[in-house]
């Protein structure tokens, strides 16, 4: 390891995160003294100010350059693997005390970010802005494959799989392959038997958040799908894709006399012709 990142890596400890938040990179960098062919010129080398303030570029050649230390220590974290910030409910671990602080919120229920259309509420700015596409119907991230698109790059890829076959996330207990990595992680609790998210009414675990949230709704009477044809509301999805198909009438095809099934919303008009050209 150089000089330099040693520094940067070990710097006090004394230095106050305030500071080093507010301060930009020049009142921090300093650099040996070397001559011309490279050499310290001292054993001891004295240091002096870096003469490129406001950027630090990333020691592994990964393309990025940081405007604060705080900033830089944090992601040669990705580099090294290290994540000191340690989740007090479960095992999980984070290379920053912000991703620890959005993860908490998880097991805490905390969710400040509100959505200004709807009302439904985020643990994150970022999860705001993604949930805003399902107002406005963006979907940014198109198929190579085929004409689906996606409103985040997470789900391409993931997605994407399904065209190349690739399962890259692959169980050490039971051999079992996934195509997302938190598939596996919530997999990986069926042979634990860790259930870390705990409800804070009847203190029921979970294995996935997801499932905690849609638990929550039995205690707090949140029913946020709606039926489009008779306005009846369900807590999850999948009970309201059963009640939808209650709407759905039966309809014989045309010459052939097979049996389909159509929403009669949608095919009222279809469902009278259908019938029409088949009895004559």
């Amino acid at each position: 390891m150089s000089f330099l990142l040693s520094y940067f890596l070990h710097i006090k400890e004394e230095q106050e995160e305030v500071k080093i938040k507010q301060e930009p990179l020049q009142d921090f960098i300093r650099v040996c003294v070397k001559n011309e062919s490279g050499e310290d010129t001292d054993p001891e080398p004295e240091l002096e100010e870096h003469p490129e303030p406001n950027t630090l570029k990333c020691p592994v050649f990964c393309g990025k350059d940081f405007a604060y230390l705080l900033t830089f220590k944090a992601h040669m974290r990705i580099h090294t693997g290290e994540k000191p910030f340690k989740c007090s409910f479960c095992t999980m671990e984070f290379a920053t005390d912000y991703l620890l602080k959005v993860h908490t919120r998880a097991h805490t229920g905390e969710e400040p970010f509100r959505c200004s259309v709807c009302a439904k509420e985020y643990t994150t700015d970022n999860l705001l802005k993604i949930h805003m596409r399902t107002h406005t119907g963006e979907r940014p991230f198109s198929c190579s494959f085929c004409s689906k698109s996606f409103m985040l790059n997470s789900s391409l890829r993931n997605h994407l799989r399904i065209h190349t076959g690739e399962r890259p996330f692959r169980c050490s207990v039971c051999e079992k392959d996934f195509t997302e990595k938190g598939h596996l992680i919530a997999h990986m609790r069926t042979h634990t038997g860790e259930r870390p998210f705990k409800c804070s009414t009847c203190d029921k675990g979970f294995t996935v958040v997801g499932a905690l949230r849609q638990h929550m709704r039995i205690h707090s009477g949140d029913k946020p799908y709606k039926c489009s044809k008779c306005a009846k509301e369900f807590n999850v999805q999948c009970s309201l894709k059963r009640h939808m198909r209650t709407h759905e009438e039966l309809l014989i095809q045309p010459y052939t006399g097979q049996i389909v099934s159509y929403y009669n919303q949608n095919n009222k008009n279809l469902s009278t012709i259908a019938k029409k050209i088949y009895t004559g």
